[in-house]
């Protein structure tokens, strides 16, 4: 339910703002994916991996004491990256994104950062002991916050422009983050099972036992992320060498980005939440050395993300024109969804593999692979979209997909 509104809010957002906007928004988004990132550290997997771990052991006095020291620890990632942000919303947005119309919103959304991840530790934990709708409700309450907050003002802000709609979006996605961290706190303070007060050796961790597992994890999020953030601000930046104008490279941008992507990732929704249930399953089977059960898991994930992803696959191929023209009234993104669809079914094994070698300890190949992907991305960026436009964009996406895809599953 949460995918599916969130989905149809873009959607609604996209018809308001147009392409340009979608590719400003978009950008905007990008920086803040990094922002967040840095902020988070990788803390919601850790979280949850260490937490089924000690309750696949039950070891349960060590289970709260996990998420104080995980608070600590993303709440300085956080603090710093909210100085960060803040302070370099200028040089962001004037040098990197060349478009100073992103300055109010970046400064707008450096608030949140301390919100957002204390959210996603409370997350690990509910996910950690099997108590998901918890989580489930945190995201509703904030995107529905934050939906309503630009559904309401949106219609004062538009003929303002594109500068102050973009901080209008910013604003609704700041106020639902700390609506999100305050509701997951209450939620967590009236947990039922207590923590045990025993003080033996077992129950003692520390921020650097934390830190162990999820720096690892982080500094592979950064390279994803900062990897899709610099092809972000590349992109528009390549198509204007290759003669479009700043507008028309914004808007083609936003279409592919801001409309098109979000489509053919709609039907992943289903895995959204299940790549991150079985971190759990197979931590916890790898903690108890069942290796029966833990390639029984991953076989039948595979199975169930082949089949949402085929299907999907098919129904973006065959009608793209329709499902265009329905949602965006735009042939030319039909046309784009039936160029891109093939990379559904890569696209959705790599979100479930990374899950599974994450839980599996693995978290050092995903980095290593998410380096070399990000080499070869930007090498194709500069290399052929200022010689070939759109179609150096496109081979960007199949290139990168099957190469990272291809990695990830090998190891798995």
């Amino acid at each position: 339910t949460f995918g599916i509104t969130n989905m149809i809010f873009r959607v609604y957002l996209s018809n308001k703002i147009g392409a340009e906007g979608m590719g400003l928004f978009q950008l905007i988004m990008s920086i803040n994916a990094v922002a967040s990132t840095l902020a988070i550290s990788g803390i919601r997997v850790t979280i949850t991996r260490l937490v089924a771990e000690e309750l696949g052991k039950g070891n349960y006095g060590k289970i709260r004491k996990l998420v104080h020291k995980g608070l600590i620890y993303t709440l300085f990632f956080s603090s710093i990256t909210f100085i960060i942000l803040y302070n370099g919303a200028e040089f962001i947005s004037n040098v990197w994104i060349k478009d100073s119309r992103a300055i109010i919103s970046l400064k707008i959304l450096a608030y949140s950062m301390p919100f957002v991840s204390a959210s996603c530790c409370f997350a690990g934990y509910f996910y950690g002991v099997r108590k998901v709708i918890k989580s489930v409700t945190a995201d509703v309450v904030e995107i529905f916050t934050m939906m309503m907050i630009i559904y309401i003002f949106i219609s004062r802000f538009l003929p303002i422009g594109l500068e102050y709609t973009c901080a209008l979006i910013s604003v609704g996605m700041a106020v639902g983050s700390m609506f999100s961290a305050l509701y997951s706190y209450i939620l967590y303070i009236f947990e039922k099972k207590q923590s045990s007060h025993s003080s033996s050796q077992k129950n003692k961790c520390s921020i650097f036992d934390i830190g162990s597992i999820a720096f690892p994890i982080a500094c592979s999020a950064y390279v994803q992320t900062s990897l899709r953030t610099a092809e972000d601000i590349l992109i528009p930046n390549a198509l204007r060498q290759y003669g479009s104008s700043s507008s028309y490279s914004l808007a083609i941008f936003g279409m592919i980005k801001g409309m098109v992507m979000p489509i053919l990732n709609f039907p992943s929704i289903f895995l959204a939440s299940f790549s991150t249930l079985i971190i759990p399953e197979i931590a916890e089977s790898s903690a108890l050395n069942k290796n029966k059960m833990v390639n029984y898991i991953i076989a039948k994930v595979f199975k169930f993300t082949l089949l949402i992803a085929l299907f999907a696959t098919g129904l973006f191929m065959i009608f793209s024109k329709e499902l265009g023209l329905a949602i965006y009234k735009s042939e030319e993104v039909a046309f784009m969804m039936r160029i891109l669809a093939p990379l559904i079914p890569l696209m959705y094994l790599d979100r479930i593999v990374d899950g599974s070698l994450n839980a599996l300890n693995q978290q050092i190949y995903t980095l290593k692979y998410n380096l070399m992907d990000m080499v070869l991305r930007i090498i194709i960026i500069l290399g052929f979209i200022p010689k070939s436009g759109i179609e150096g964009f496109i081979l960007v996406l199949f290139a990168s997909t099957i190469f990272n895809a291809s990695l990830s599953i090998n190891r798995l």
